[in-house]
């Protein structure tokens, strides 16, 4: 018998975590070595983001909420009217939510309509056009979650001991 001689693996640059993730969800249609918003746990943990598993019209009606997640099948549309419109998920650790945008909402958000951009919604649940009992929610603005920290915080308080306040921890 010939030698058979093993397959040579060719040099390349290592996929980065976005690519393994995307390649495991397809593959085995679940994450398993990490998660798309692991990278972000300071924010999700210190803003105040609502869980999509939780969001109900009647109950946060005419209250700004914010929330958080990852763009998932964003779809840029043309309607019969021949107007443009756009349709994406937000999906994060509890559940996943679908958004649809119109007019001036469109064009100024369809920027951030990106396969897996990591966002921040903030916005409100309203009554929909000539109904009282069925809510829709309007956003009001969208941020890259990486830009989160510097645009929401304000302030920083720190809290110690007196004990432990001294001239070097004052420098």
């Amino acid at each position: 018998m010939p030698a058979v001689a093993k397959p040579k693996m060719i040099n390349c640059e290592p996929w980065s975590l976005s690519e393994i993730l995307e390649k495991e969800k397809d593959l085995v249609g679940i994450y398993l070595s990490a998660h798309p918003l692991d990278g972000f746990q300071f924010e999700m943990n210190h803003y105040q983001f609502m869980p999509l598993g939780d969001l109900d019209g009647a109950k946060f009606k005419n209250r700004v909420l914010r929330l958080a997640g990852y763009i998932d099948n964003p779809q840029h549309l043309v309607s019969k009217k021949g107007t443009n419109y756009g349709r994406f998920k937000l999906i994060d650790y509890h559940g996943e939510q679908e958004f649809t945008l119109f007019k001036d909402d469109y064009i100024k958000f369809r920027d951030f309509m990106v396969k897996d951009n990591k966002v921040m919604i903030s916005g409100m649940f309203q009554s929909r056009w000539n109904s009282e009992t069925e809510f829709e929610f309007k956003i009001q603005r969208i941020l890259l979650l990486e830009n989160v920290k510097a645009q929401l915080t304000k302030k920083i308080n720190i809290e110690l001991t007196l004990q432990r306040l001294n001239d070097e921890v004052l420098d």
